[in-house]
């Protein structure tokens, strides 16, 4: 019997309810996509990274000297770097990489045909050699590694053909072009050139997961030795000599050569966790302003209740001297503000579709039913929550107010 009363007084005054409706839309679209990508900040935190990044220390040398424009001292500085780093008594391993895992790299269009991007991905790209898959702590579980014979100095990303055309992939960027078939012997096309897969590593989570999926993830066999190029390298220590060794790492390396700074000498994990940073903050924005609108949500609900309250005075007291019952009253107006906030949820899950298809392209998270189930709980809690206090003071109208009004 209340329902088309209160549909008569919702359309009576259309444009409140148009407004309010609209605004409980966004406050829902907001607050389910903010929910999916703290969601999903989680899941990439959580997820194992592959290396034994707990023992990597991460080291970014930038030459300055103008002998590092002749591409033999670049070479040479390398290899003494690395011969120093491999025989520091505690060293499991050092390789040298392009980026280090985490920042933001080199990112190319991995293809199983030719140029064609429904047969392929985006994915990171790193330069490697016989050492790297040690020192990051990662398994090869199908195919080899490079050989010392196949590794190359050059600028990055390589373009000359005459360069052994070959890369190891991880495993979900195998199973993206390939599915269910062995990778190994198969070609792509990554960097302009078609390069022949040799071997594949179990997870390896170095790809900045603000530029896709953190696991997809290409090595070629080289050394970055263009002019003046700057080198990174990763130092795998014994456990617990991270902390010990970046002293003493950074005092001899440039003890070596003064010509260059050390940019940067920290735990990997530092890197890994800063690679995470920029989607938790963003989540942890879009909560606080997704926050903001439930709260103005809310006021905006509390405002209209209590001004039909007011307006109302005359009929709730009439309504009361007919026998409605305080029970009764509470109840309408909640029935009330449910079918405007129900109205408002409704267009708020349509919006957020839209919404969360361009985050979800972007890697941002994925709205499931469970994140949106919880933000449309939410939303109607709260609604209903901030008509409780009007509803309860028109229960206490009296019916003598009928004749008051008069």
């Amino acid at each position: 019997m209340e329902i088309p009363h209160i549909l008569k007084s919702l359309i009576h005054n259309k444009a409140a309810f148009v407004l309010l409706a609209l605004q409980v839309a966004i406050t829902l679209a907001v607050l389910v996509n903010a929910l999916a990508l703290v969601k999903r900040s989680r899941e990439i935190i959580d997820e194992p990274n592959g290396m034994d990044s707990q023992n990597i220390i991460a080291i970014l040398s930038i030459p300055f000297d103008p002998q590092f424009n002749e591409e033999s001292y670049m070479q040479a500085r390398l290899r003494e770097d690395l011969d120093y780093l491999r025989h520091i008594p505690g060293v499991v391993n050092a390789t040298t990489l392009n980026s280090i895992p985490g920042d933001i790299g080199s990112n190319n269009g991995i293809y199983a045909d030719g140029r064609d991007s429904n047969t392929g991905t985006s994915a990171g790209t790193f330069s490697a050699d016989e050492h790297t898959f040690d020192t990051l702590g990662i398994e090869i579980v199908e195919g080899r590694n490079f050989l010392p014979e196949e590794i190359f100095y050059s600028s990055w990303p390589p373009s000359d053909e005459t360069l052994p055309q070959i890369g190891v992939i991880t495993s979900k960027l195998a199973h993206h072009l390939f599915g269910d078939e062995p990778a190994v012997g198969k070609t792509v096309y990554a960097v302009g050139l078609k390069k022949t897969i040799i071997g594949v590593v179990d997870v390896f989570r170095g790809r900045n997961p603000i530029l896709g999926d953190s696991q997809m993830s290409m090595f070629f066999p080289g050394y970055n030795s263009g002019k003046r190029a700057s080198s990174t390298y990763l130092v795998r220590t014994e456990p617990g000599l991270v902390d010990p060794l970046i002293a003493e790492i950074e005092e001899k390396l440039l003890a070596l050569n003064e010509g260059r700074d050390i940019n940067q000498i920290n735990p990997l994990t530092d890197n890994l966790a800063n690679a995470t940073g920029l989607q938790a903050y963003g989540g942890l924005v879009l909560l606080c302003i997704s926050g903001l609108l439930v709260v103005t949500t809310a006021l905006g609900i509390y405002g209209m209740a209590s001004f039909a309250v007011t307006k109302r005075i005359k009929q709730i007291g009439t309504r009361r001297a007919l026998g409605a019952t305080r029970t009764a009253i509470v109840r309408y107006f909640f029935l009330e503000n449910l079918l405007t906030t129900g109205t408002g949820i409704i267009l708020g899950c349509a919006l957020a579709i839209p919404l969360n298809v361009v985050m979800s392209d972007l890697g941002l998270g994925r709205a499931d039913l469970m994140v949106t189930s919880w933000g449309i709980v939410f939303v109607m809690l709260v609604g209903q929550a901030s008509v409780l206090i009007p509803a309860y003071k028109a229960s206490l109208v009296s019916p003598a107010e009928a004749t008051r009004c008069l």
